[in-house]
């Protein structure tokens, strides 16, 4: 693991503390996957072990902490962050099952965003949301969003059961 992050991380969870923030949703925590980015320096057991110091960093200074995304290591740290956020995982598959037999059954709550701009891959249309994602939602007991866009303005956004 890249040692130089740690304190720039270090400090970033500080601020949340003396914030009184409850909690922290790092992004970003699975690199590994994005070889076009990292070109495969960060293998998948780096990931593991930043990612589990890094929950064990948030807990150690009172915060919760959720796991954004990174499907593939959700057994491996399941005991290890409090809560899971996942962007688009309706949309690409339905990679949501995932977290059904991980974090749903140990009464982690589960957060999902869905998006969509233009009908690109990983999109997902209001109808396809409400029709289709909302019930697979509601019946596993992930919280779900849908986004018009990705301006983060809190506008355009419906949520299941609306």
């Amino acid at each position: 693991m890249n040692e130089n992050i740690k304190p720039i991380i270090e400090v970033r969870l500080d601020l949340a503390q003396s914030a009184g923030c409850d909690a922290v949703e790092p992004d970003n925590v699975d690199g590994y996957i994005n070889t076009d980015e990292t070109k495969g320096i960060i293998t998948y057991d780096d990931q593991l072990n930043y990612n589990k110091w890094l929950a064990n960093a948030a807990h150690s200074r009172g915060l919760s902490i959720g796991l954004k995304n990174d499907v593939d290591q959700l057994n491996e740290l399941i005991n290890d962050f409090d809560f899971a956020v996942n962007e688009q995982c309706y949309a690409y598959g339905n990679e949501c099952v995932s977290y059904e037999d991980t974090f749903l059954k140990n009464n982690k709550a589960v957060f999902v965003q869905e998006y969509y701009e233009d009908g690109s891959e990983g999109e997902i249309s209001q109808q396809e949301f409400e029709n289709n994602a909302c019930p697979y939602f509601l019946e596993a007991g992930i919280s779900a969003l849908w986004k018009e866009g990705f301006n983060l303005n809190g506008e355009n956004v419906l949520s299941c059961g609306e």
